[in-house]
């Protein structure tokens, strides 16, 4: 008989609101995975909101795997990282997505004549992740709710 924790479930996040958690992640996992068994990766795509991933990712682990969901609204952080320009490290503004070459355009906020001087564009693209092996883009389909559930064998 096994005694003790198999699993272990964590906000991440700067400043995280204890109400927030509890309706869009505690109660998913009290129903869903003590109540209903489900696999802790349905869990935690069912816990996959805006409202939650905008302020805080959230890990799990369970039973030697480590999973990491994450934000990755296509706006603001495409593959789950702050996009900043390279010259000025000013949060960028996005510019348009490029659906057929996967990519997001981005543009620098600031304008001035330092990005032809250091000779740096002032729009950039960033590919997009894919859904891998151990990487799995959750609700892609929606740009807004995009976000981004990591496997990792601890």
């Amino acid at each position: 008989m096994d005694f003790g924790f198999s699993a272990a479930f964590t906000p991440q996040g700067p400043a995280i609101d204890p109400l927030l958690i509890s309706k869009t992640f505690l109660y998913n996992v009290l129903d869903y995975y003590l109540l209903g068994s489900e696999d802790i990766g349905k869990v935690l795509k069912r816990c996959a909101q805006v409202d939650l991933l905008s302020h805080a990712s959230i890990l799990a682990w369970e039973r030697g795997t480590l999973f990491h969901l994450k934000g990755a609204a296509l706006r603001f952080r495409p593959n789950g990282v702050e996009i900043r320009c390279v010259l000025c490290n000013q949060p960028a503004h996005y510019y348009r997505r490029m659906d057929d070459l996967n990519v997001v355009v981005f543009r620098c906020r600031v304008e001035t004549n330092e990005h032809t001087i250091a000779n740096v564009p002032r729009k950039w693209a960033i590919s997009l992740l894919t859904t891998g092996e151990n990487l799995e883009v959750v609700d892609a389909s929606h740009g807004c709710c995009r976000s981004i559930l990591t496997t990792v064998a601890v």
